[in-house]
């Protein structure tokens, strides 16, 4: 009996395995229960995006890049942009250069 337990047991979890997988693949796909997906870009895309556009062609504060961010309906804390934008910096995306004894980021 123990035996059929466990294999009842088995078939269960691969049951609910495949239903997390059929969920995962249709948000992949970019639907879930027929609605599309809506994905929210990420800071550092947001960045990229700024910076192709020509937005960092002259030196820009953190807070020049927050109220721009705004404009464009996406709301950060100021604390939320830092790492992106280190991040950024090391991937030579973006430069940094003080002004006002401060640092601002510009294109490379």
């Amino acid at each position: 009996m123990a035996g059929k337990d466990r294999l009842a047991e088995l078939e269960r979890r691969v049951e609910r395995l495949e239903e997390r997988l059929d969920r995962i693949e249709k948000m992949i796909s970019g639907k879930i229960e027929g609605k599309p997906l809506k994905v929210k870009p990420s800071i550092f895309s947001l960045l990229v995006r700024l910076r192709d556009e020509g937005f960092f062609a002259e030196p820009r504060l953190l807070s020049d890049i927050k109220r721009r961010l705004e404009e464009e309906g996406y709301y950060y804390p100021l604390s939320s942009l830092t790492e992106p934008l280190l991040r950024a910096v090391r991937k030579r995306v973006l430069g940094r250069v003080k002004k006002e004894g401060k640092w601002a980021y510009v294109q490379r």
